[in-house]
């Protein structure tokens, strides 16, 4: 049974999470409440500054919801990272992934602020995979090449989708 935390919504708080292979990339994320989809707190590193946030050993993401100005309910959040890729056309490979979190804002009670941490996850499982696969690929070769091959891709399919 999943631990959640309940915390007065006009208190301060932070939560930290595993975001997978974020390195030093760039990325960009928000946490919000289904109950009030409008509402959103945003967090994020560009140009290696970090925005209400902070990033910590190996893939570890502290966000600070400082007047976040949130609604009531359970929380979630959902990130893009923003990796470097000469293959791309535009230079960046995106991924983007969320999850919801072991935090409920309330209008009474709760505690009056708190530091949460949450576990990584399947998307951390999927994405050990994806990167294992993709290393086993072989690169494209000169400029004619169409990219993977049928069975390349149905080998990768397979590395991210089986557990």
């Amino acid at each position: 049974m999943e631990n959640i935390e309940k915390i007065n919504r006009g208190s301060d708080f932070d939560f930290t999470f595993t975001m997978p292979n974020v390195g030093h990339a760039d990325f960009d994320g928000c946490v919000y409440s289904r109950l009030s989809l409008s509402r959103r707190f945003h967090f994020g590193r560009r140009g290696g500054r970090c925005f209400h946030c902070r990033t910590g050993d190996g893939d570890a993401v502290t966000v600070f919801c400082d007047n976040a100005g949130l609604g009531l309910g359970r929380l979630s959040a959902k990130w893009t990272i923003h990796h470097p890729d000469p293959t791309h056309a535009d230079g960046i490979r995106s991924e983007a992934d969320g999850m919801e979190l072991p935090i409920e804002l309330v209008a009474d009670g709760g505690s009056s602020g708190a530091s949460v941490t949450v576990a990584g996850g399947e998307f951390s499982r999927r994405l050990e995979r994806v990167e294992e696969a993709l290393k086993s690929l072989s690169p494209p070769q000169g400029d004619d090449s169409e990219g993977m091959t049928a069975e390349e891709g149905a080998a990768l399919a397979k590395a991210i989708f089986n557990d």
